[in-house]
């Protein structure tokens, strides 16, 4: 049997639980041999589990006894071994999953070449609606937000760790003092040792914004790589990604600049008395916040969270700001809040919210 050939008959195998011990132990010396298989089998296992939990279980349960877990100790899953193959369709399901994920693999890297037990490129989308929580090879811990990528090259065995991004994302970077961690965005580049921060960059979004938990970040200006500023805990910093000069402006107070500035510096922002529910990083925790926004910033994040498209019919209901915080709320229930303190109407046809006087 060829050997791709069998390295997909085992990895099904694998998924479905129908593997018996010595073929565990084969596709064990098979990953021994090229060490890319075992990032590629981390990528099938996980589009595996998501389609298992989409099948008669409560998603929004599913999300919450997720982030219980994140900060328990991973455990091993047990390998169960059966004296009998008896559910000969569950293998076959896994095959077609594994099938599937070679041929998705292709198609989402958008032609950059993944071959599989040669892989070069990693890429992690996510639609509007959904979440995503990933382990680097170098135990980095990634929670992708919606309509969010993640990309990066290799297995982090080189002097440097690198990813691109698109969208927002909360990183817990894995410490390597000889190794550090970069992040790229269209406007800034973040550069770590070993921190947890939330850095949001959308190409629509007219900001970039990184805010720092713990540790410090080096950030640098796409457009002047000259210049450096660190972060220091609960802090966090707003480049403006229509600018192109290279003044630095701190945030001391209101302004009355017409021009927004480059950069301004600030302190992270937080709910109530908590300070572990900071309003930057709420979305890990399932936590959707505004914090004196205005309805068409507002509109994106629904648009975002929801898979939704809001659209508001007068732009002077953008005049009002909104606060608020909503935890594992419909739409409709967010959008009768915010009508209860504006003051507007709205009303949903399918996918479409349409927001007027």
């Amino acid at each position: 049997m060829p050997v791709d050939h069998q390295i997909w008959l085992l990895v099904s195998l694998k998924l479905s639980g129908e593997a018996t011990r010595e073929e565990l132990a084969q596709l064990e010396l098979l990953m021994a041999q090229d060490p890319a298989l075992k990032d590629e089998l981390q990528v099938l296992t996980s589009i595996w589990k998501t389609r298992q939990a989409g099948l008669g279980i409560n998603k929004e349960d599913a999300w919450l006894r997720h982030l219980n877990r994140l900060h328990s100790p991973a455990t091993a899953p047990e390998v169960q071994v059966h004296p009998k193959r008896i559910k000969p369709w569950y293998w076959m399901t896994a095959a077609a999953v594994v099938f599937i994920c070679f041929a998705g693999i292709k198609y989402f890297s958008n032609g950059k070449g993944y071959t599989f037990g040669k892989q070069t490129s990693h890429v992690y989308n996510t639609q509007p609606g959904q979440r995503m929580k990933l382990q680097l090879p170098d135990g980095t811990s990634v929670w992708l937000n919606v309509g969010s990528k993640l990309t990066y090259s290799g297995n982090f065995k080189g002097d440097k760790r690198e990813v691109q991004l698109s969208g927002e994302a909360f990183f817990d970077v894995a410490p390597d003092k000889d190794r550090p961690f970069v992040i790229h965005t269209s406007t800034i580049d973040l550069r770590v040792l070993g921190t947890a921060f939330n850095i949001r960059s959308y190409e629509e979004e007219k900001e970039t914004e990184a805010a720092l938990v713990r540790g410090a970040v080096e950030v640098t200006l796409r457009n002047d790589p000259g210049k450096k500023i660190i972060l220091k805990p609960k802090e966090k910093i707003l480049v403006n990604s229509c600018r192109n000069d290279s003044a630095i402006y701190t945030l001391t107070g209101p302004k009355s600049t017409e021009e927004s500035p480059l950069i301004v510096l600030s302190k992270i922002r937080y709910w109530g008395r908590d300070s572990s529910n900071n309003l930057e990083s709420a979305w890990v925790k399932n936590k959707l916040m505004f914090d004196k926004e205005n309805l068409e910033n507002i509109a994106a994040k629904i648009e975002r969270w929801y898979n939704v498209q809001v659209i508001i019919t007068d732009n002077h209901l953008n005049d009002a700001t909104y606060t608020g915080l909503f935890e594992n709320e419909k739409l409709e229930e967010v959008l009768e809040a915010l009508r209860l303190t504006g003051g507007f109407h709205y009303s949903i046809k399918g996918n479409t919210v349409t927001i007027n006087r």
